[in-house]
């Protein structure tokens, strides 16, 4: 059901629906963590695709344009993606070591929601915000 929303919105938007793209969507419909356009080229050659990083980068551009994927940049200047549903926003805990990286609480999401609710209340305008942690996973901390 995720993707046929998913594919539904980039009719919506008119954009073209190509095997690509709904192979692009189904992969980060089953991630539990974000990935960057070099894990996801892995994964597609597993299902035949091979496209190359520009392309990637364009077909993963589009849709996070319309919202479908957002894009996460942690310290080692990696550009990472995840599927999103409307209106979400993730933040993610980053291990600098080995470069797992997962998505924090919702409930921490939702606290970060309430300020903004009351930064709009005093009339300011929020364009955008970031919240990433970055540490030691508890692998790499053993």
């Amino acid at each position: 059901m995720l993707c046929e929303n998913k594919l539904e919105k980039i009719r919506q938007n008119n954009l073209r629906v190509t095997d690509l793209l709904e192979s692009i969507i189904d992969i980060f419909g089953k991630q539990s963590h974000p990935l960057t356009i070099l894990e996801l080229k892995t994964l597609l050659k597993k299902k035949n695709f091979s496209p190359n990083k520009t392309t990637l980068y364009r077909q993963v551009e589009k849709l996070s344009s319309i919202g479908i994927l957002q894009e996460s940049v942690f310290s080692d200047s990696q550009r990472r993606y995840c599927i999103v549903e409307e209106g979400d926003h993730h933040h993610h805990f980053y291990c600098k070591q080995c470069g797992h990286a997962e998505e924090l609480p919702h409930s921490l999401c939702e606290k970060i929601h309430k300020v903004e609710t009351q930064l709009k209340s005093r009339n300011f305008k929020i364009i955008k915000h970031s919240l990433e942690i970055e540490g030691l996973c508890a692998k790499c901390n053993s």
